[in-house]
């Protein structure tokens, strides 16, 4: 089965009408807050940059099981920021002493490492 201009035509309207990224929706940063940048993408030029790589401390779980029938706590997702709250939100799976038994629970925290 072929498809013909009509086919080509539509591709070629698409590639061509498609939204392209400008340097207007450029995120900021403010002065003196750190980032993490795993690569340059998000660097638009590196004038006045120092780059530093700082060596990671291990500090352990930082949420653990809280109630007595919890027993393990695992993430299957990243925090989610919400803008609103101004907290993150998290959402884990929590092991039960029962056999078999497994549950969810919600953790909130304004910095990621302290959470209720």
């Amino acid at each position: 089965m072929t498809f013909g201009w009509p086919l080509t035509a539509t591709m070629a309207m698409a590639l061509v009408l498609s939204p392209v990224g400008t340097a207007e929706e450029a995120r900021s940063i403010p002065a003196g807050q750190r980032q993490l940048f795993l690569d340059d993408d998000a660097i638009a030029k590196t004038e006045n940059l120092q780059r530093t790589l700082h060596q990671p401390k291990k500090r352990g779980a930082v949420i653990k099981p809280d109630q007595p029938w919890e027993t393990t706590l695992q993430t299957r997702c990243s925090p989610v920021w919400d803008e609103q709250a101004k907290r993150y939100k998290l959402w884990l799976i929590t092991f039960i002493t029962a056999p078999g038994v497994v549950g969810s629970t919600y953790a909130e925290g304004v910095d990621g490492v302290k959470w209720t």
